[in-house]
């Protein structure tokens, strides 16, 4: 067994001290993506949105109605918008006159967080604004870059990630002291297991060629961190990992060869063997950004070049259960706004 030893973020208040993450398993070889055979066939893919401009990130709420995602104005500035989950016109939340992105519901629908650069500023933040567009407040500032917040199944805490430091970090869904979890090497996209006591993220192993992105989980009250998949060499790679809602898989996107640098949206059932996936998007297009609705059986991902946003339902799963269990998170509050 091999183990790959990489330093804790220290100065936690809870006092847990330095630790080590611990990557179990022996070498593994690499994902084998079967791109040539294509999406799953019983895939039904349904476009949602069509943008003249970039746009990224899409998230349901909880109630699955409504998905969050950032659009690109024509000053280059990057604001939230939401669009029925059934298809219709996309609203506008609010001109922040900056970048956003990781838009990511509260489980109560109440709030949405993102990062936030404002334009010719320096640094970047973890803010929230009303699902109706009416308050925006800013959480947290650790005067680093701080991107990608993920709310925890409660709605009481966020994490996030600095990408100076790449160390995952805590703060309060209410804004305040942030504490930091883990110190991690090229540290992405972290996601909460559905009861709260995990956290998923994607990672570059140290020293390893390419591109080829590692999938671990760690202790929301901290520890070691564990290896779940990690593919080797240039073959694929796994980046924006997201929990399904009933723990069971991840979804998550994948760059595959051939063709060279071509990615495409994957499903790994976590007690399946490391190959044992189902691709829910063709080749012809870049996509990214994998989010799973409330009830788990459907994802929203987005294209790049024409930039669209493509819902992939009624999927095979591979292996394990047959559907993810309906949701019991909250209800959106209020109306937006146009």
């Amino acid at each position: 067994m091999k183990a790959m030893r990489m330093d804790r973020a220290g100065g936690d208040p809870r006092g847990s001290g330095g630790r080590s993450v611990l990557v179990a398993g022996a070498a593994l070889a690499a994902l084998a993506l079967a791109a040539a055979a294509g999406p799953a066939e019983a895939t039904e893919r349904t476009l949602l949105y069509a943008s003249p401009s970039p746009i990224g990130e899409p998230t349901w709420s909880p109630d699955g109605q409504w998905i969050a995602f950032w659009k690109e104005r024509e000053n280059e500035a990057r604001d939230p918008f939401v669009i029925p989950s059934n298809g219709g016109e996309s609203q506008e939340l609010t001109d922040l006159n900056g970048l956003i992105g990781s838009p990511a519901w509260s489980p109560d629908g109440g709030w949405i967080a993102f990062d936030y650069l404002g334009l010719g500023t320096d640094g970047q933040a973890i803010w929230k604004v009303k699902a109706d567009g009416s308050t925006v407040v800013q959480v947290v500032d650790t005067e680093g870059c701080d991107l990608e917040p993920a709310w925890s199944p409660d709605g009481s805490t966020i994490a996030f990630v600095d990408v100076e430091t790449f160390q995952l970090r805590l703060v309060s869904g209410d804004g305040g002291a942030w504490w930091p979890l883990l110190g991690q090497y090229a540290l992405q996209n972290p996601s909460w297991s559905p009861e709260g006591q995990w956290i998923g993220f994607a990672a570059h192993p140290p020293g390893w060629p390419g591109a080829a992105g590692c999938l671990y989980r760690i202790r929301a009250s901290g520890g070691d961190a564990e290896q779940l998949n990690c593919p080797r060499g240039l073959l694929s790679s796994i980046f924006e990992p997201v929990w399904s809602p009933d723990g069971a898989y991840f979804a998550f996107r994948s760059t595959s060869y051939p063709p060279f640098g071509v990615d495409a949206v994957y499903v790994w059932w976590i007690e399946g063997a490391i190959d044992n996936v189902t691709q829910l998007s063709d080749l012809t297009h870049r996509v990214a950004d994998p989010a799973w609705s409330p009830d788990g059986r459907s994802i929203v991902y987005r294209n790049r070049t024409p930039w669209e946003l493509w819902i992939a339902r009624d999927f095979p799963f591979p292996g394990g259960p047959t559907h993810t269990e309906p949701s019991t998170w909250g209800r959106v509050r209020g109306r937006f706004r146009r």
